[in-house]
């Protein structure tokens, strides 16, 4: 038995040595093909999805899709960084045309933004004063040297309905135009040419409230009811990048209103007004009562108005209370 089976086993041995086993050598695509000829639909599913990934990820920004020395590349890159060179040319673009027209027209500096804020509250034991706190933040890039010395920077506060005008001191030194009157003023600063600095004025208005019905505006000859104000800021002489204004109150109660960010712009002899929808903002379920409009532009030139037109509903009380 033993070497029956000893025998056997080297029969065997014999025969796997005598016969060499074929190998067949199969590509993705013959595999590919075989598994289309068994299930087609499912194939068909699957190489789409794979074509979509890729093309998601391509566009994502996440894989890099190149062709090298006719041979394709793809490679991942998970820590995808903003194309800087891209984002600086964008920047460039809104900067260089303040600066172009800047230097068109003269001017020792240029204001890249302008942010305009109001801030409103009810004061006095029956809420019969209404105070409006105007902010001004400048952000001013200097096409020229500018020294402390020179009258160059002018501002200036006014209404023809407040019953007190304020001056709120700013960021930098003011110097009144005029004696006695410190609604107009200079503003002081030392800013090298092709540097920038940013300074920030205001003024404090008082109001007795609520106001009075049939006021009139300089601004396109509005006559404004009890529950209406408008802010304007008229520019005069300055290129400005971008100008935000924006009122905000814990007190008064906005009501929205359409086509009240208003611009008024010189074409020729041509007064033309180009106005749209301001944003309002305010939640009806938060526990916070601020509300607020605001509205921006950009690329302004001088002899350029602009306004926010505020509306309120007419029993505003005291929200917080």
């Amino acid at each position: 038995m033993t070497k029956k089976d000893d025998h056997k086993s080297n029969e065997a041995s014999e025969d796997k040595t005598l016969k060499k086993p074929k190998i067949t050598g199969k590509t993705l695509w013959d595999i590919i093909g075989d598994l289309f000829a068994k299930k087609p639909t499912i194939v068909v599913i699957t190489l789409f999805s794979v074509l979509l990934l890729f093309l998601i990820l391509i566009f994502a920004g996440l894989m890099k899709f190149e062709i090298i020395d006719g041979k394709v590349s793809l490679s991942f890159d998970v820590n995808k960084q903003p194309d800087i060179t891209n984002l600086n040319k964008i920047y460039l673009q809104e900067q260089n045309w303040c600066v172009a027209k800047g230097i068109e027209l003269n001017k020792k500096y240029i204001l890249k933004t302008i942010v305009q804020t109001y801030d409103a509250e009810l004061k006095g034991t029956n809420k019969d004063t209404l105070v409006v706190k105007e902010r001004i933040i400048y952000d001013i890039f200097a096409l020229q040297d500018i020294t402390k010395v020179q009258d160059i920077f002018k501002e200036g506060y006014s209404s023809n309905v407040a019953f007190k005008v304020e001056r709120w001191f700013g960021s930098e030194r003011e110097k009144p135009l005029h004696m006695g009157n410190e609604s107009t003023y200079y503003v002081h600063f030392d800013c090298k040419q092709g540097e920038s600095i940013t300074l920030m004025t205001g003024a404090d208005f008082y109001y007795t409230y609520p106001l009075k019905s049939g006021r009139h505006s300089p601004f396109r000859e509005y006559n404004l009811n009890s529950n209406e104000d408008l802010w304007i800021y008229p520019n005069e002489e300055d290129v400005i990048g971008k100008l935000t204004m924006i009122w905000a109150s814990y007190d008064i109660k906005l009501q929205s209103i359409s086509g009240n960010a208003l611009h008024t712009y010189t074409n020729g002899k041509a007064k033309i007004n180009d106005d749209r929808d301001a944003f309002y903002n305010f939640d009806e379920n938060s526990q916070n009562n601020n509300n607020s409009v605001s509205a921006s532009w950009k690329n302004i030139l001088p002899d350029e108005q602009f306004a926010l037109k505020i509306k309120w509903h007419e029993q505003t009380k005291r929200l917080s209370q």
